[in-house]
């Protein structure tokens, strides 16, 4: 036995056991804890040893002390590095919380109404969506920081907005407040009804260009415009219905209900198709042949293409809709003025899946002037193979084979222009997958404020003469007018063309126009001078229509001024044309100066669907 040795190793066992007993009053680190351990297994290897191996340096108490004070040191050093590091590391990650959290509250989608896909979509990739060049082009930050405002929102805006300067408008809403310009030569009156117009239009169409941005709208995905634009055209359906349904006319001796005397979807689309037909009967009657064009827009103009990879830059559907607008005012002025060809038909325009434009048009050419007017078209729209479509088999129709004749190929077009109530009556009724596509293409003209169809030619800017002449009670005297009158009141499309065009063909400049609407005209003055109190007439406005002139002759139409009564009462259920969600408690700011610091969103933000305001 080694008694010096086992009575040092007996030190070294006691001071073990001191650090245990204080290890369970006052937990040490896991370092600690192992150091320990060590300790037990090295007196156990010590007193293993044989005598012949006995130390020669035997361990003293203060020796055996100073070893466990020095490691115990270096343990608890370890231990204050890791906690160290850990606190670093909360530091950072906290930091950088605090950096996403602001970059998530500045990004220019975030007060949208898609700001939850936003977090989802930054949370699943670790970045932002990519923002193309031209996405802000049309949005003001104003709009961007309000896009997720709710009606009562809108009304307070507005309210305020009547008392800006234009100067404010402008820095405001950018080119949404270019019709309010004094400078224009019929500027739109900065009334509350005009601005709630202008500021729903702003905000839905920047809440759709975030659908765009965030690739939520195509082939794949939602079809045509994005599922909360299309419940927001619907609760705005369901509201001109309730306000229809609660209103009557009064013009002083009659009431009639509202309800009783608009045009229904089913009466605009007869209407269409009757002036279709009656174009294709009488040009086909004179010798033309129908023509099916079918013209796109560019590759940067679709947010997400069905084929191929994306080169979208921002645009948004209005820029695709100024794009195909001035290259066919383009092809038609050089048609006319390098061969005399004037272009007669009807357009129909129509969404891709991802919200990009394309046109649909029945074009009435003779045969000699097929190719000049093909080759017209291809030059300012043959951007690709397959930019343009030609389609001309109308003059043999065979339904086995799918051929139908050119106004009974338009229909379809038409009704699902009008929208799924249109279609009541006809085959695609059934066709539930139509009538889905024909309310998502009407959410979307609605939303972008698309003209959805148009006659160019002789029955251009015509149909406004043909409602008025079927609102004619009695048979006028005056033989153009009476052959006008029989044709439209008889739903003889073909007729009324080839009367149309007998009186412009034979009409002069200089002479008073055979066939014009007349309107209700309203002095433009000038706002009072401060000083003086003296106001200027600056010119005339055109108001509502009262009836027609035809060779000099005048039928009023509409005599009487009519006043609409609405029983609020009855509007109080369903939804608004703009969803209500909970709103956030805090402060609202001045919707005309700028938000206040510490507010980047500059108002309240709704919590629920379009997320909390912490989010």
């Amino acid at each position: 036995m080694r008694p010096a040795a086992y009575s040092s190793a007996q030190l070294l066992h006691s001071k073990a056991q001191q650090t245990q007993r204080t290890a369970d009053v006052y937990p040490l680190p896991a370092s600690t804890t192992g150091l320990l351990q060590r300790y037990r297994t090295a007196l156990a290897e010590l007193d293993a040893r044989p005598a012949q191996y006995t130390p020669r340096n035997r361990p003293t108490e203060a020796g055996a002390r100073l070893l466990l004070q020095r490691d115990i040191e270096a343990a608890d050093a370890a231990a204050r590095r890791d906690r160290q590091d850990q606190q670093d590391t909360a530091a950072a990650e906290t930091a950088a919380a605090a950096e996403l959290y602001r970059q998530q509250h500045e990004h220019p989608l975030y007060n949208t109404l898609h700001r939850p896909d936003l977090l989802r979509y930054w949370q699943g990739n670790g970045t932002p969506p990519q923002m193309p060049t031209k996405a802000l082009d049309r949005f003001t930050p104003w709009i961007t920081r309000h896009s997720a405002s709710d009606e009562d929102d809108v009304r307070r805006f507005a309210e305020a907005l009547t008392r800006a300067s234009y100067e404010t408008l402008q820095d405001h809403l950018g080119e949404y407040a270019n019709r309010y310009d004094p400078a224009r030569i019929e500027p739109t009156e900065q009334t509350e009804k005009n601005l709630r117009r202008t500021l729903r239009a702003a905000f839905r169409q920047f809440n759709e260009q975030a659908a765009h941005i965030l690739q939520k709208v195509g082939a794949r995905r939602e079809k045509y415009v994005s599922d909360l634009t299309l419940r927001t055209r619907r609760n705005q359906l369901a509201a001109q219905i309730r306000w229809i349904e609660a209103t009557t006319a009064n013009d002083g001796e009659n009431t009639v209900r509202l309800s009783d005397c608009i045009r229904t979807a089913e009466a605009r689309q007869s209407e269409l198709y009757t002036l279709c037909k009656g174009q294709e009967s009488y040009f086909i009657s004179q010798g033309y042949t129908p023509l099916f064009v079918t013209v796109t827009t560019p590759p940067q103009y679709h947010p997400a293409p069905s084929y191929g990879q994306t080169s979208w830059d921002g645009s948004t559907p209005t820029d695709s809709h100024q794009y195909l607008t001035k290259r066919w005012a383009r092809v038609r002025a050089k048609l006319w003025k390098k061969h005399h060809i004037r272009l007669d038909g009807f357009r129909v325009t129509e969404p891709h899946k991802d919200g990009a434009e394309h046109w649909h048009m029945m074009l009435y050419l003779k045969p000699e002037h097929m190719e000049i007017v093909a080759d017209a078209i291809d030059s300012k729209f043959k951007h690709s193979a397959h930019a343009v479509t030609y389609k001309h088999d109308f003059d043999k129709p065979d339904p086995a084979k799918d051929r139908a004749t050119a106004a009974a190929y338009m229909l379809k077009y038409i009704i699902k222009t009008l929208g799924g109530d249109a279609a009541e009556g006809t085959s695609a009724a059934n066709d539930d997958d139509f009538m889905g596509e024909a309310d998502r293409a009407d959410a979307w003209r609605s939303t972008w404020g698309i003209r959805g169809f148009q006659f160019f030619g002789v029955l251009g800017g015509k149909i406004t003469t043909w409602r008025e002449l079927r609102r004619i009670k009695t048979q006028p005297e005056e033989p153009d007018a009476c052959y006008l009158w029989r044709s439209a009141r008889g739903g003889r499309g073909h007729h009324f063309i080839a009367k149309v065009r007998e009186m412009l063909r034979g009409a002069s400049i200089d002479d008073t126009p055979p066939l014009a609407i007349i309107k209700e005209v309203t002095e433009v003055w000038t706002d009072p001078d401060p000083d003086t109190g003296e106001a200027f007439k600056t010119g005339y406005k055109a108001g509502r229509v009262l009836g027609l002139q035809i060779n000099g002759v005048q039928y009023l139409t509409h005599g009487s001024k009519w006043t609409l009564d609405t029983d609020f009462s009855l509007l109080n259920s369903g939804d608004t044309v703009i969803p209500k969600y909970p709103r956030a408690t805090h402060k609202k700011a001045s919707p005309i100066h700028p938000p206040p610091d510490g507010d980047p969103q500059g108002g309240a933000i709704p919590s629920g669907e379009r997320g909390s305001w912490h989010e």
